[in-house]
């Protein structure tokens, strides 16, 4: 990607990417601050869609208005291939930004096919006053939302995604990364559009859902095994729920948890279209699913309840641990856990995770998924064998559930402990630290 041009305040050029004025160490922590972020977001992102906020706004109305607003009160006016992002933010904040926009509008067109076009306009948006003095939660800080929703796509290829600045505790580094997968949402429905396929909103959410879910292989975007909202789409399954789903309309102001509720199972529909179509292609795929007309899809309802059931996620995750994807499967148990599957709440989950605090690659999600949903059911002897290791990190493991527990703990020599530790593994193993009040 080429590094954008940006204008602070449509007048002084400067330059983007990341920056280290006092030499290289700044940078390398900004990247462990980015890879942290991207640890720490699906689960944050479960949350917000297990509580009911995000999604996609209407698009702003008039929105020519919008436009001339929100550019006339940027800061900052950022171009890159393929789009123009427009910021409230300073050039250095709103760099990190762009850099995520260039990097998405990149794999999501590579994903769709979609063709070259105009550049999309893209516009970080401040969150009204009162939304920023009701809220202090840490999803509203990484993840700010107004109204029920973080984010908004036109048909005319905008979109506008809700921003916080940056501040000492948490980075423009960090808040982009959070920003992300609302990022390649909205531009899935900006580019979507540009290869015709359709408006339904149980598609056209289904199909950004399952993108922003996707991870990235090899420069590419993959489908996500097992993505959190299967999870949210099991549990919510019920008698005439396909059909409700098919006459969905994105802004019929539903409640906000009922409206999650149709963003998982959009995803999940889709994704169950998806398998039982023989192209290869992902295009050719949407394009024969767009084609099927609604009462030839309700008679599948049937099939794709039995097909959901079948979704065991811990099944999914214990089938890989020993893998070469070992390491990712382990992070499906805290995004899962903050979904509320029930498998997960089991002596068998535990167990496993239990298992992974051994090994360096699967340490930290295990931790944060037995720290964040399983401390209270953990036995006590779970807790003396970690302590008796003779390993530092399960030793920490053991003093961070004896504290989430409420129970008394040696914070002396927690400290020891902890510095025991490289300083690469204490930034990954951040949440043991703000556990202890011993991270710094």
């Amino acid at each position: 990607m080429a590094t954008p041009a940006t204008h602070d305040d449509f007048g002084t050029s400067a330059g983007c990417g990341t920056h280290a004025p006092n030499g290289a160490a700044p940078a390398r922590r900004a990247g462990r601050a980015a890879t942290w972020a991207r640890s720490l977001v699906g689960t944050l992102h479960v949350l917000l869609l297990v509580l009911g906020a995000g999604g996609c706004a209407p698009p702003p109305n008039p929105l020519e208005e919008f436009e001339a607003a929100s550019q006339r009160d940027a800061r900052s006016r950022l171009e890159g291939p393929g789009y123009v992002l427009y910021s409230p933010l300073d050039a250095d904040q709103s760099a990190s930004y762009a850099r995520v926009l260039g990097e998405e509008i990149a794999l999501v067109s590579a994903l769709v096919e979609a063709p070259a076009g105009p550049s999309i306009r893209a516009y970080l948006v401040p969150l009204p006053a009162d939304v920023q003095e009701d809220r202090a939660d840490i999803l509203a800080e990484v993840l700010p939302s107004a109204g029920g929703y973080q984010a908004g796509a036109s048909a005319r290829g905008v979109f506008f995604v809700y921003v916080r600045p940056a501040s000492p505790e948490i980075g423009a580094v960090v808040r982009a990364e959070f920003a992300r997968a609302t990022i390649r949402h909205e531009l899935v429905h900006v580019l979507s559009r540009r290869v015709g396929l359709p408006g339904a909103s149980w598609f056209q959410e289904g199909l950004a859902e399952e993108v922003a879910s996707m991870r990235v292989v090899g420069g590419e975007l993959v489908a996500h095994p097992y993505p959190a909202e299967l999870v949210v789409a099991r549990r919510a399954m019920q008698p005439g729920a396909l059909e409700d789903l098919l006459g969905w309309r994105l802004h019929d102001g539903r409640p906000l948890a009922d409206r999650q509720r149709c963003y998982a199972r959009s995803l999940a529909w889709l994704r169950f279209l998806l398998e039982r179509q023989p192209e290869t292609a992902l295009l050719g795929k949407l394009q024969a699913i767009a084609a099927q007309q609604p009462d030839s899809l309700l008679r599948l309802e049937p099939e794709w309840t039995a097909w959901l059931a079948r979704q065991d996620p811990l099944a999914a995750i214990r089938s890989r641990v020993g893998t070469a994807g070992g390491a990712e499967a382990a992070g499906w148990l805290p995004t899962l856990a903050a979904a509320g599957a029930p498998e997960l709440a089991t002596r068998v989950a535990d167990e496993l995770a239990l298992q992974l605090l051994a090994d360096a690659h699967t340490v930290e999600p295990a931790s944060r998924f037995l720290l964040m949903f399983r401390a209270a059911e953990l036995r006590a002897e779970d807790l003396r064998a970690l302590a008796a290791a003779g390993d530092p990190v399960r030793e920490l493991c053991a003093l961070a559930l004896h504290a989430r527990r409420g129970e008394a703990i040696d914070r002396g020599r927690a400290g020891t402990v902890w510095t025991m530790l490289p300083a690469e593994q204490r930034d990954r193993l951040r949440l043991l630290g703000l556990m202890l009040g011993v991270r710094r």
